[in-house]
C-alpha cells in the first residue's frame, strides 16, 4: 500500500489510538483506490493509487484541515451573518454534521493565545451546543449557535471586558 506521511499523520489524529478504526480506515482507502475495469470490477494490473490525507478524510467524513481554517479565520474576522453562511456553505457542499466541526473547531479554538474570559465563553458555547446537538436540537439553530458562541468570544477580546449590552446584536 502506497500512503504520504501527511496521510499517516491524519489517520493517527483522527483514529485517536484505536487500533481497529485505523485498520478500518486503511482498509476502506485502500478498496477505494482500486482501479476498476470497464465493468467496474477490480483491475489487479493497474497500479493503485497512492493514499493521501484527503482520501483519509473524505473516507472517515471528517472536517479537513483547511476547511476548519476558513471557519476559523472567518468566525475571527467578519460578523455573525457572513461567518453562519460560511460554515453552511462548507457543511453542505462536504457533508459534515456539526458534531465533527464542533471537535475539530473546539481543537483549535483551544491552541490560540486569548484572555481567560474568552476561551471560558468559547468553551461553554461549544459545550452547550454539542450538548443540544446531541440531544436531537436542530442543526440549523444549532450551527447559528455556534457562530454565536465564538462572536461572542471576540467580542470580549475588542472590548476587554464581559459586558451584556455588547450582545444584543449578536444573534443565536
Amino acid at each position: 500500500m502506497k500512503i504520504t506521511s501527511s496521510a499517516v499523520d491524519a489517520l493517527l489524529q483522527l483514529s485517536r489510538g484505536d487500533m481497529r478504526r485505523s485498520l478500518n480506515v486503511l482498509q476502506a482507502c485502500h478498496a477505494s483506490s482500486t482501479p476498476l475495469d470497464d465493468k467496474g470490477h477490480p483491475d489487479p494490473s493497474a497500479e493503485r493509487e497512492e493514499i493521501t490525507e484527503t482520501h483519509i478524510y473524505d473516507c472517515i467524513a471528517a472536517p479537513h484541515p483547511e476547511d476548519i481554517q476558513i471557519i476559523l479565520k472567518t468566525l475571527l474576522s467578519s460578523d455573525i451573518t457572513t461567518s453562519l453562511r460560511t460554515i453552511i456553505d462548507i457543511k453542505t457542499k462536504k457533508g459534515l454534521a456539526l458534531a465533527d466541526l464542533l471537535s475539530s473547531l473546539s481543537d483549535e479554538l483551544g491552541r490560540l493565545e486569548v484572555p481567560k474570559q474568552t476561551r471560558i465563553l468559547w468553551m461553554e458555547g461549544l459545550a452547550e451546543v454539542e450538548w443540544r446537538v446531541g440531544s436531537g436540537g436542530s442543526e440549523g439553530i444549532q450551527t447559528g449557535a455556534l457562530a454565536g458562541a465564538v462572536r461572542k468570544g471576540v467580542a470580549v477580546m475588542k472590548n476587554g471586558t464581559l459586558d451584556l449590552n455588547t450582545f444584543e446584536h449578536l444573534a443565536y
